[in-house]
Order: C-alpha cells, then structure tokens, then sequence
C-alpha cells in the first residue's frame, strides 16, 4: 500500500474489512474507468454483484 492511509493500515484492519482504493495508480486508467472497477469491486465484496452491475448499466445508458 504506497497511499496516504499506509501508516495506518492495521490499525483500520483492526476495526473492520478494509478495501484500499488507489486511483492514480498505474493501471488506472481514466477516472471514469477507475470509477467503475470500484464500484464492481465494493459490489462483489458486499455480495451485491448484481445490483452493482445493473447500476453500471443504467449509468451507461445514460452516458450514451
């Protein structure tokens, strides 16, 4: 973890699940894209795939 909340990783760890989200990182791609791996990532760590996935595409439908 090379972010701003590396110092304290264990101690989040400690409190509940924890997911870090690096944004800038090299395989980022744009905003956008990153965005959505996401917000697919948090859906399929909660068990919500499916619903993640049918907001992914309304928001395209809506992009479009």
């Amino acid at each position: 973890v090379d972010f701003r909340h590396a110092a304290v990783r264990e101690q989040l760890e400690a409190i509940a699940p924890t997911y870090f989200v690096s944004p800038y990182g090299e395989d980022a791609g744009s905003q956008l894209e990153g965005m959505r791996q996401t917000f697919a990532d948090v859906g399929t760590l909660t068990g919500n795939e499916d619903a993640a996935t049918d907001v992914l595409d309304d928001l395209d439908a809506h992009l479009a």
